[in-house]
């Protein structure tokens, strides 16, 4: 039998190839890992003449065609793993410090001043803050504002190449004095997250993700009990922590960053030891509290804190948006309830954000409430 003409075989086996995608995409030749992050859907444009002519429907199937095409969650790992391995490029969202410590590009973006308000608008926020605290505090509701740092605000040492000095044209130095000059009760968590990174045995941040650890919120959580029992004065419940688990598997938010990157193989994450923890209720109080906060709470909650050192119906309002409670399962809305009702039954109001938000702060509570009261 006489021998196909090499070439010949390279055409067949690289049509082949092309064939690939089509095949996957309709077939599923083989299970692919789902990228990780966010992407936006595209909205599909019908076709008539108008949209035809415009080149709007053409544009418009082939932006939505690419996020279809099969084998593109394998492509874009290869992609990912040639720029990190050969160019040490990681994804652009996050950012590659010493001893494969990642950080969030957002923090440095942060930093930088990137995000600034402007400082009208972090008066404005300021002044009204410490406006609804007197309000609160006059029907004997208390509140508590509650500033998280970021990842690379507590560990700068792993991105010495950077100037990581916030400009006074940033959020967060802008908000530490105009919330301390309006009176405001103010937690600012930074030095004792760096004193835990510094003398604690176990990791506050995960190598892999931009989150505190487990044991990180915990040691935050307990800080933030006893400035609610400092300003009510009242003896709340604490966790405590009874053991641990060490672990290289990931959970949570955990491996946030490192998901991100994308990459055929990922990189190792550090240690960490996940508490368990107990909660000593005896002759304890459990305030009524309503808490309106960014993705750092979720640490808190998720291990059961929130639901056990507060009274039941207690609510955390993600992003001032979705609502979670002990009350149902899953999330509920913030339109699906009397906002007047609720903030005339609680015991005290916790507004926590993380450095990297600050330019949403307050998430629009602080004006939803005002507005019930002052029109």
């Amino acid at each position: 039998m006489k021998a196909k003409p090499l070439h010949i075989v390279c055409f067949a086996l690289l049509l082949g190839l092309l064939w690939l995608p089509l095949l996957q995409e309709n077939v599923g030749l083989w299970q692919e890992k789902p990228l990780a992050g966010v992407e936006d859907n595209t909205d599909s444009i019908p076709l008539t003449q108008a949209t035809w002519f415009s080149t709007q429907f053409q544009e418009n199937f082939v932006a939505r065609q690419y996020k279809w095409m099969g084998l593109r969650p394998s492509m874009v790992r290869l992609r990912n793993q040639l720029d990190f391995s050969l160019f040490n490029e990681p994804y652009y969202s996050v950012v590659l410090g010493l001893e494969n410590e990642l950080f969030g590009r957002r923090s440095m973006e942060t930093i930088q001043g990137k995000d600034y308000i402007g400082g009208s608008k972090v008066r404005y926020n300021s002044r009204n803050t410490a406006i609804l605290q007197n309000h609160f505090a006059n029907r004997g509701v208390q509140m508590l504002t509650v500033v998280m740092p970021s990842k690379l605000q507590c560990m700068p040492q792993f991105l010495p190449w950077e100037n990581l000095a916030f400009p006074d044209s940033s959020n967060y130095p802008a908000y530490m004095e105009a919330l301390r000059k309006e009176g405001v009760n103010l937690l600012e968590l930074t030095t004792p997250c760096i004193n835990w990174i510094a003398s604690e045995p176990h990791r506050i941040f995960p190598r892999t993700g931009t989150h505190w650890t487990d044991y990180g919120a915990v040691l935050a959580a307990n800080v933030i009990v006893s400035e609610m029992e400092r300003l009510r004065g009242q003896s709340y419940i604490h966790p405590r922590i009874v053991s641990f688990e060490n672990s290289l598997d990931m959970r949570g938010t955990d491996a946030d960053a490192g998901d991100l990157l994308n990459l055929i193989r990922d990189i190792p994450p550090a240690q960490i030891a996940y508490p368990k923890l107990q909660m000593d209720t005896a002759g304890k109080v459990r305030p009524r509290v309503l808490v309106i906060g960014d993705s750092f709470w979720w640490k808190i909650y998720n291990q059961g804190i929130h639901q056990a050192v507060f009274a039941p119906g207690s609510q955390y309002r993600y992003y001032n948006y979705e609502v979670f409670s002990d009350q149902w399962s899953g999330a509920k809305y913030i339109n699906d309830f009397d906002l007047k009702a609720l903030v005339e039954n609680i015991d005290f109001v916790i507004l926590c954000v993380n450095t990297d938000n600050l330019h949403r702060y307050p998430f629009e509570f602080v004006d939803q409430v005002l507005g019930l009261y002052y029109r």
